[in-house]
């Protein structure tokens, strides 16, 4: 005998209502941290953007703009697979980006 089984619709408020606290919490988590992402990123880019239209030197620009561009390469290396995420990226690039703002603010002050 063959059993058929019913497949039913369940649309996304649905599934929403059976999620666990917990795992609303990693939704809202991730979502912040995407955001926060989105935001540093943008303003990475303004500062690179800054520097590029400053009278600066060429060996300064040409640093800064490398630094930044490296900076914007790790995250897209992890999410197309060229190295892996490790607890020591997670630590070390907030590090570098700030300290690089930090350098350009520095710069744009003098």
């Amino acid at each position: 005998m063959h059993k058929t089984t019913k497949k039913t619709s369940v649309g996304f408020a649905e599934n929403l209502l059976t999620l666990e606290k917990n795992q609303i919490a990693m939704i809202i988590l991730r979502f912040l941290l995407i955001a926060f992402n989105v935001a540093i990123i943008s303003f990475l880019i303004y500062r690179m953007v800054d520097v590029i239209r400053r009278p600066l030197e060429k060996s300064k620009k040409a640093m800064i703009l490398t630094g930044g561009a490296l900076l914007l390469l790790a995250p897209l290396g992890i999410f197309l697979g060229f190295f892996a995420a490790s607890p020591q990226y997670f630590l070390v690039y907030p590090v570098a980006i700030f300290i690089f703002l930090y350098l350009t603010k520095q710069l744009s002050i003098r």
